[in-house]
């Protein structure tokens, strides 16, 4: 598998529901596909987080559970992809994403509380009253979001599917993603606090838990080489080190990580 994810770095600020390692892994495998095309523009609005206007496109996009099944490090069935969807659906619809617009034309600024997908179709045969056939998979991207996957000239995050499904963990994922991002820098560090929400860690974890059941199983995880077939072995971040930046006795109040910096040439 040689498909590559790639978006803009803006798609990082966004927190995403919590998705379990599968359905990240259809999830991601959906972005890796989502190629909107046409001129068709929908009004003019700029996000603050990038400097232009953006001209929106929107196509209906479609899948078949075959091409959908790719995705999946699991022996899925039609009927369990079927589940799978809707409670993808479900997760994705019932998070808000906030982003901060400006209307040039007239001189405003403010909120909006949007959704990443406009509609989300699962299509079964009319007869199949129990929806156990799936047949196709239909969605399109809200306007607002379409730069995410279009506009990408320069500041996009990138990663090979087959690295990004090889790893176990859903935290795991979630970090390697991040991480990405700052692939050819060596380090990256968050607000501690805006690391726990990126990552949806419940509030109930202590700094043990963290510790022992997140942060540890995905340095494991990150620095394992790993045979990736078309892509030889590769280890996704060499020497990766986290540290903890402490503020007031014991109190955490960043994390920093390290690792050796990807050369530009591996992953162009």
């Amino acid at each position: 598998m040689q498909d590559i994810v790639k978006y803009h770095n803006d798609f990082n600020k966004v927190k995403l529901p919590s998705l379990t390692e599968q359905e990240q892994n259809i999830f991601f495998g959906i972005i890796s596909k989502i190629k909107t095309k046409g001129e068709g523009k929908i009004g003019r609005v700029t996000i603050i987080s990038t400097p232009k206007q953006i001209s929106y496109s929107k196509e209906t996009i479609k899948f078949t559970p075959q091409e959908l099944l790719e995705f999946s490090t699991e022996n899925l069935t039609n009927k369990a992809l079927g589940n799978m969807l809707l409670t993808l659906r479900e997760k994705i619809f019932k998070a808000d994403f906030t982003m901060l617009i400006e209307k040039d034309d007239e001189d405003l600024i403010g909120k909006v509380i949007i959704n990443l997908f406009e509609t989300f179709t699962l299509l079964y045969p009319k007869n199949d009253t129990e929806y156990k056939n799936l047949l196709r998979v239909e969605m399109t991207i809200h306007p607002y979001f379409s730069y995410l996957v279009d506009e990408l000239n320069a500041n996009f995050t990138r990663f090979e599917l087959a690295e990004f499904f090889a790893l176990s963990g859903k935290y795991t994922k979630t970090i390697y993603r991040q991480l990405k991002q700052f692939r050819q820098t060596g380090w990256a560090e968050w607000d501690f606090n805006e690391f726990k929400s990126l990552l949806d860690i419940p509030e109930s974890y202590a700094l043990c838990d963290i510790d022992k059941q997140i942060l540890k199983p995905a340095l494991k995880e990150l620095t394992q080489e790993r045979n990736l077939f078309d892509f030889g072995k590769r280890i996704p971040f060499k020497d990766l080190k986290y540290i903890k930046i402490k503020k007031g006795g014991n109190r955490v109040t960043a994390i920093r990580f390290e690792w050796t910096k990807e050369k530009a040439q591996e992953l162009e």
